[in-house]
């Protein structure tokens, strides 16, 4: 099994992102380039893909690790080709969640199919609630995904003045709703989360992040199945003498990326402590 073959690179064909005036001119708790500006000639590296054999996944790692020890930046020289805050989606992630009858009656919903009237004023007075605000009869455990619901129905219905009493009615007696309901849930749930990864990251952080995080991500699929393979027949690594050095060292390099993964993430969450007004982390002398 040998290593020493060219790499397969990308070319250019993404702009840049721009780079902020923190990044450029502000101390980097990240330690990377973000500054770096690449001539219009450069061939881009190319990244880890699921397809690819284990010797081409090392291969194009190796090229990868040198720049996280050279604290270059990932994102810059692979084209931002794996940074997916600029294409991605969250309703989209939320549709893959979704149940059958939750995306059917969503995808009806998105295309303006008319909801049914509904008289809110009078609406809760049928219900009984308790002084803490929630209706009779709901478990404790449920109250967070019931408080979900109800901004649900407010947006649905495009009314933020929708009372919790008002929603509770509404679901006990338009069950056929619920799958819509749920539906819109998850699309607020993917919205948040959307938000929160970006929370306390610059653009150039968090493509650096994603870029990372696929690298590993599709790294230690490809080592899974390498090892899955070796469990079935043992007698590959027999075959294949360096297959267990291949391994080893695509693992190990695999790391080095993961450390630049971590940073950033440390960085992400002394950011978000210093915003909820925890401080900031000590200066190191």
């Amino acid at each position: 099994m040998s290593i020493d073959q060219p790499t397969s690179e990308s070319t250019p064909r993404t702009t840049p992102l721009k780079c902020s005036f923190e990044e450029r001119f502000g101390p980097s708790p990240c330690r990377i380039d973000f500054t770096e500006n690449l001539p219009d000639t450069t061939t881009f590296l190319s990244t880890p893909e699921p397809t690819d054999k284990l010797v081409q996944a090392y291969r194009k790692l190796e090229k990868l690790a040198d720049l996280v020890r050279e604290d270059k930046s990932l994102a810059i020289h692979t084209n931002y080709a794996k940074a997916l805050h600029k294409q991605r989606n969250p309703i989209a992630e939320a549709k893959d969640k979704m149940l059958p009858a939750e995306l059917r009656q969503y995808n009806a919903w998105i295309g303006g199919v008319v909801v049914p009237t509904v008289d809110w004023e009078n609406s809760r007075k049928t219900v009984e609630w308790k002084n803490s605000g929630k209706p009779v009869g709901l478990p404790r455990h449920e109250e967070s995904h019931f408080t979900k619901q109800v901004l649900a129905i407010r947006e649905i219905y495009d009314d933020p003045c929708i009372t919790p009493i008002s929603a509770y009615w509404f679901m006990s007696n338009f069950g056929y709703m619920l799958p819509l309901i749920e539906a819109v849930v998850l699309v607020g749930s993917a919205q948040r989360k959307y938000l929160r990864d970006r929370e306390g990251l610059t653009e150039m952080e968090l493509a650096e992040l994603e870029t990372a995080l696929n690298i590993v991500q599709v790294t230690e699929d490809i080592l899974e199945k390498r090892e899955h393979r070796l469990e079935l027949d043992h007698t590959l690594g027999e075959k294949h003498i360096s297959l267990n050095w291949v391994m080893d060292i695509t693992e190990s390099t695999c790391r080095v990326i993961e450390a630049r993964l971590r940073v950033i993430e440390k960085k992400a969450a002394r950011s978000k402590e210093a915003a909820k007004g925890k401080g900031f982390p000590r200066a190191k002398e």
